[in-house]
């Protein structure tokens, strides 16, 4: 994805592969228009056939499902499963986003009202997971509620919205193809699905919140995060994605927090979020912001609502939504010799909705 809003954008670390005995790598040359450009082209789904498999041209290479002229390196697509760690959210009456300081509270001083709290948990198994799964008519169920156990909400009129998480996002996905496709460890086939292996969204490998096993997907075959074949195995599993750095160019830019101000945020799919939005990372005690990769464990997400939500005495109804519509990014390379590689699998942005009635 290319959209101003930088919360789980993926960026594709690709080094130019040799070609082998002259002959010219077509397939590599035909990504280039896509890696350069934010043409609404090289965003969203791709072209799929009748059997729903990704198709590939005469060159292997997946086109956009508005144009399939448009040759893509990433393909914009519902994953299969996707799974978030929250430890605090809640609506608040003034903006919670810190524009100056060291930290970025939500507590009464901002008028918050916190229907979901579990920020005193600091680890990285603490707060609660939710899974988002797609079932087959398209729409998307959560395994649990932030909500459960909220009988009495605070009356009052919110502008403001925000989420606390983990910045390890995990996502499981399988996907299909019209033809072989180049996976971890040069595994081929026709059907590829995610397997454990952590990456990050620098694309470095070091410093990395103490983790020690991420991976980069440029340095060898068995760190692609995607196995293929004929058909799923046991390896299937969730890979993981770390947000270390909201840098516009992590390569050579310095380290950035994130945003200090609301922006809009137009997804592939035209979802209205009903406001802007705003990202930042934070340290593990939930609450002071990140200063460098070693220590962002965890992101702010802020929705400064277009129509403040109204509780009051008459509200029977309060429901927090998410749309997954184009989160999993599946993202290739060629290997030099004219085959497509899946070279790793990024966490888009999901969308979170607050509505009540």
């Amino acid at each position: 994805m290319r959209n101003t809003f930088k919360l789980f954008i993926v960026i594709l670390f690709l080094l130019p592969l040799s070609s082998t005995m002259g002959l010219a790598d077509t397939l590599d040359d035909s990504f280039e228009t896509c890696r350069s450009s934010d043409s609404i082209n090289c965003d969203g789904v791709c072209t799929r056939n009748n059997a729903g498999e990704i198709l590939l041209t005469d060159n292997n290479a997946p086109t956009d499902a508005t144009n399939n002229t448009s040759k893509r390196d990433s393909c914009n697509e519902k994953p299969d499963k996707y799974k978030i760690r929250f430890y605090k959210v809640g609506l608040c009456t003034s903006s919670p986003l810190a524009t100056s300081g060291t930290t970025n509270p939500t507590g009464a001083g901002q008028g918050c009202y916190n229907f979901f709290d579990k920020s005193d948990e600091t680890s990285d198994t603490g707060g609660t997971a939710i899974i988002l799964s797609t079932n087959s008519d398209g729409t998307v169920t959560a395994d649990a509620s932030l909500l459960a156990g909220v009988t009495d909400l605070t009356n009052g009129s919110y502008g403001y919205g925000y989420a606390i998480l983990s910045n390890m996002l995990e996502v499981q996905h399988t996907e299909s193809f019209s033809a072989n496709v180049i996976g971890n460890a040069d595994t081929s086939g026709k059907v590829c699905w995610t397997i454990n292996k952590t990456t990050s969204f620098s694309g470095k490998t070091s410093n990395i919140r103490g983790n020690a096993t991420v991976v980069s997907t440029d340095e060898n075959i068995a760190n692609r995060t995607m196995k293929c074949g004929s058909a799923v195995d046991s390896d299937l599993a969730f890979v993981k994605e770390i947000i270390d750095d909201m840098a516009e160019d992590p390569d050579n830019d310095p380290f950035s927090s994130g945003n200090t101000s609301y922006e809009s945020f137009s997804d592939n799919n035209n979802t209205d979020l009903g406001g802007t939005v705003a990202a930042k990372l934070l340290q593990s005690d939930n609450l002071t912001i990140a200063t460098s990769a070693n220590n962002a464990y965890r992101i702010f997400y802020g929705i400064n609502f277009s129509s403040p939500v109204i509780i009051d005495d008459d509200t029977t109804k309060f429901e927090m939504s998410f749309n997954v519509s184009g989160a999993v990014s599946v993202d290739f390379a060629s290997d030099g010799s004219n085959n497509l590689t899946v070279q790793k699998v990024g966490a888009d942005p999901f969308q979170i909705k607050v509505t009540a009635e």
